[in-house]
């Protein structure tokens, strides 16, 4: 396991986008800091690595599909840290990482808990295709529809979603795709950056339907995907239905953290 905030504990010293300690303000980098990001803030005195994530939030807030949901993130209880770089800078383990996470902070002290969004920026543009993924992720968490599980094992605690359905990644894989027409673009357009990842073929589907797919290109889609299979299983492979978080709590073993929100309320067993 690697540490999700660490070595950045608060806003105050982070050199990443994240959203502050009482959840209400979003931060991003400065040379010399922090500033509060607001959209459409004036940039003229912000250096250049300041402009750059004001420009990627912007981009996505200035669009009705995420505009709502950023609020919402923003008000919640729970914290939200968006972090954006390079392997190296946001202190993963493989040195060649080039994806996009989501975790729960099962080590915080907030009561309502602490989500760490992690960004890599080695793919370009492509990077807007993982916020999309992974802001759509916690929003689900925040809506209750996904949790999130963490079993201790003697190589390193394994991270992994809780009541991940089929339907919940599809829907995550909108967000990836309403995030690339956020900056004009088509899925098309990072086959080279993006290519590698089985989700890809995903999203090419997702932008050739307009989001709508039937259930047997779900199931197809899915069957040719082995990777996904062993997070997406049983009744949570059945395109249409999307299980709560509390209904998997039961299956788990009692040394296993999950976390899930109901209610706007968080649930943590630790």
């Amino acid at each position: 396991m690697y540490p999700i905030f660490s070595p950045y504990s608060s806003v105050d010293n982070s050199p990443l986008n994240l959203i502050d300690g009482d959840g209400r303000v979003i931060t991003i980098p400065t040379k010399d800091g922090s500033v509060v990001y607001t959209p459409g803030m004036d940039k003229t005195k912000l250096d250049a690595t300041a402009v750059a994530h004001a420009n990627d939030l912007d981009a996505l807030y200035a669009s009705d599909k995420f505009k709502s949901g950023m609020d919402k993130l923003s008000a919640s209880k729970v914290e939200y840290f968006v972090m954006i770089g390079d392997a190296e800078f946001l202190n993963h383990p493989d040195p060649k990482w080039n994806s996009g996470e989501t975790k729960f902070d099962f080590q915080g002290d907030n009561p309502e808990g602490s989500v760490g969004l992690l960004i890599s920026n080695a793919s370009g543009d492509g990077r807007f295709a993982l916020l999309g993924d992974e802001l759509t992720t916690a929003m689900q968490f925040e809506n209750g529809d996904i949790g999130f599980k963490v079993r201790e094992r003697s190589g390193g605690d394994q991270f992994e979603a809780l009541a991940n359905d089929l339907e919940d990644e599809i829907v995550s894989k909108i967000g990836a795709v309403n995030a690339i027409h956020a900056i004009g673009k088509k899925v098309s357009d990072f086959k080279d950056q993006l290519g590698k990842y089985e989700s890809f073929s995903l999203m090419l589907l997702i932008e050739k339907n307009g989001g709508k797919l039937s259930d047997q290109e779900k199931s197809d889609w899915l069957k040719n995907s082995p990777g996904y299979c062993k997070d997406i299983t049983g009744n949570n492979a059945n395109p249409g239905v999307q299980t709560k978080p509390k209904s998997e709590v039961g299956t788990l073993s009692k040394k296993t953290k999950y976390a899930y929100r109901e209610e706007g309320k968080t649930i943590i067993k630790k």
